[in-house]
């Protein structure tokens, strides 16, 4: 049962993980921006390396982004 319950967590990760990689490659494609997949609070997030940054100069990421590049899932090729 515990492998059962397992598997399927894994797949709905890779679900959601697949979605958040094709909206960030639409909007790079849209916008020409770098977009990472972040994982937020066991929640995927899709921003772009300009918001992030911005977000850090207004103080409320309280990490570099450099940290972010290395946490990021997935980043965008430019």
């Amino acid at each position: 049962m515990k492998l059962l319950i397992q598997y399927l967590a894994d797949f709905i990760y890779e679900r959601r993980l697949k979605r958040a990689i094709a909206k960030a490659d639409n909007m790079q494609k849209l916008t020409g921006c770098v977009f990472m997949v972040l994982m937020v609070k066991g929640r995927l997030i899709v921003k772009s390396k300009k918001n992030l940054k911005q977000l850090i100069k207004m103080h409320k990421l309280n990490c570099s982004i450099a940290a972010l590049e290395e946490a990021a899932l997935y980043i965008t090729p430019k």
